[in-house]
């Protein structure tokens, strides 16, 4: 249904229930609503209505729910609402609000109230303290500003309480010990300052605590995850400092911890660190092998710290695993063979370690990936053909390592593939030096001059033409083109097209613009000028 809500309507005086939501109704909410004496149910949500609330809601003394979210809504909430005591539930969600919270909802003692995604302001009013039988409070996403009030810590039903995304400053009320409902705390992206009170380890429920983007200091609670239930500690952001919570180490609950940009110190990950699935400090020491029993972890970020030592061999058995970063690291050995275990993993990061070995072809089982980065590693021997299984993969790093072999030519199958890197390895024939090349035509192409090998014509000319063979099977949209090759008796040349700045993206961006050789041509002022035979890829 469109169109506006008729004035008309307040003449149904006997009408209970009104359900308008899920509309096109546009134009203002009519002042007549408030006629309908009888009525306990009102929800007008997912409308176009706009302008302001009516002050005459406040005569529906009946009302037990009010829903009146996803409209455009403007102006000041009336404080009239807080005359409606049987009400149950106020929900004005995703609108335009403005104004402060009125102070007459502390009259309402069973309320349910979310009013996050407006444009509130002001503080958050201490008589909100008196709805000891509240179970959810929902403020984030305004511009409230002041310090959040002592009193809050009177709602021992509250379950959760979300004042993310505002202007709060000051510090976390002590009496937030006091929450022993308490299941998700939200804080995040205000001001606030201060140390994070001791007396929060009391929250035996806590599952959600997120206190990210911030000013906070000072230590964490030793004992944060007591109640062995915590699932998710985010807090970076902040100015924290000292040892991690011993009490994470053993929190088989946790599914991510993101405590990055902070200035914790850790001395050995192993023994003060435990099991933390996403850090960016100065962390030492190796993986600890405890954190396979935190089985309902998905994302791990170990990146751009100190860790040494090899890869735990049972990290496998973290079957939930979705993103894995351990790159920026020193850690050496192989791949386990268990990563083969990870087969809901969608972005994988070891790069820039010194880990050797070859790349395990378990990896082609590993059907989710779309990120796979080995780079800057030692890894060596041939590329697995089980690669090209993996066809949601978009980027393949497998750069400035010790690769030789063939190039497989599965990876022309990888339709999904946008950057492949296969740079600073030491292919067959591959050794030598690249050089820009214009043509007498004007077209510039690169130029591969490969060395002679030690042991034989025979030996150099079978590895050339493995790797021309190679060239020529890939067939990928994203990877340079191979043109052709030149070759006599005292030198092998391959051309590709030339990669302005040696950006493959710019490539990519551009593709219509590439250059196409015309061999016929080209080819013939080759030969006048070297006397060797210029082949095209075919």
């Amino acid at each position: 249904m469109s169109g506006k809500i008729p004035p008309k309507i307040g003449l149904l005086t006997n009408l209970q229930v009104l359900h308008l939501n899920a509309n096109k109704f546009n134009g203002s909410i009519p002042q007549e609503i408030g006629q309908l004496k009888f009525v306990y149910e009102l929800a007008l949500n997912l409308n176009n209505l706009e302008g302001s609330i009516p002050a005459s809601v406040g005569n529906l003394s009946q009302l037990t729910s009010l829903i009146l979210s996803g409209n455009q809504l403007s102006g000041s909430i009336p404080p009239e609402i807080g005359n409606l005591s049987k009400l149950v539930k106020l929900y004005l969600f995703d609108n335009y609000l403005s104004g402060p919270i009125p102070l007459s909802f502390g009259n309402l003692k069973n309320l349910t109230i979310k009013l996050y995604n407006n444009t509130l302001s002001g503080s958050i009013p201490t008589s909100l303290s008196n709805l000891t039988n509240l179970v959810s409070l929902s403020l984030y996403d305004n511009k409230l500003s002041g310090s959040i009030p002592e009193d809050i810590g009177n709602l021992k039903f509250v379950v959760t309480l979300d004042l993310a995304n505002n202007q709060l400053n000051g510090t976390v009320p002590s009496s937030f010990g006091n929450l022993s409902s308490l299941e998700d705390l939200y804080l995040r992206g205000n001001q606030l300052s201060g140390s994070i009170p001791q007396e929060m380890e009391n929250l035996m429920k806590l599952t959600i605590l997120v206190l990210a983007t911030n000013r906070f200091s000072g230590y964490l609670p030793r004992d944060i995850c007591r109640g062995g239930l915590l699932q998710r500690l985010t807090a970076q952001e902040n100015e924290f400092t000292g040892p991690i919570p011993k009490s994470l180490k053993g929190c088989k609950s946790l599914v991510r911890v993101s405590l990055q940009r902070n200035q914790f110190t850790s001395n050995n990950i192993s023994e003060d660190f435990g099991v933390y699935p996403n850090l960016e400090n100065n962390l030492t020491g190796s993986i600890p092998s405890k954190i396979v029993n935190a089985t309902k972890i998905q994302e791990l970020d170990f990146s751009s710290n100190h860790l040494v030592g090899v890869v735990p061999k049972d990290l496998g058995r973290l079957t939930s695993m979705v993103h894995l970063k351990l790159n920026g690291n020193q850690l050496i050995g192989s791949i386990p063979s268990g990563f083969g275990a990870f087969t809901k993993l969608e972005y994988l990061d070891v790069s820039t370690n010194k880990l050797n070995g070859s790349i395990p072809s378990i990896f082609g089982e590993l059907v989710h990936l779309y990120y796979l980065n080995l780079s800057n590693n030692n890894f060596s021997q041939e590329i697995p053909l089980q690669l090209g299984e993996l066809f949601h993969l978009s980027q393949l790093d497998l750069s400035h390592n010790s690769l030789d072999g063939k190039i497989p030519s599965e990876i022309s199958k990888m339709q999904s593939l946008e950057q492949l890197n296969l740079s600073h390895n030491i292919f067959p024939g591959g050794s030598g030096s690249v050089y820009k090349a214009k043509l007498p035509s004007g077209s510039i192409v690169a130029v591969k001059k490969l060395h002679q090998k030690l042991d034989g014509e025979e030996t150099s000319l079978k590895e050339f033409h493995n790797e021309i063979s190679a060239l020529i099977n890939i067939r990928h949209r994203n990877i340079v083109k191979f043109c052709g090759f030149c070759s006599n008796s005292q030198h092998s040349f391959l051309v590709y097209e030339y990669l302005e700045k040696g950006s493959l993206a710019s490539i990519l961006r551009k593709e219509d613009e590439a250059k196409r050789l015309d061999w016929s041509k080209e080819g013939e002022n080759c030969k006048r000028r070297s006397s060797c035979t210029v082949l095209p890829a075919s």
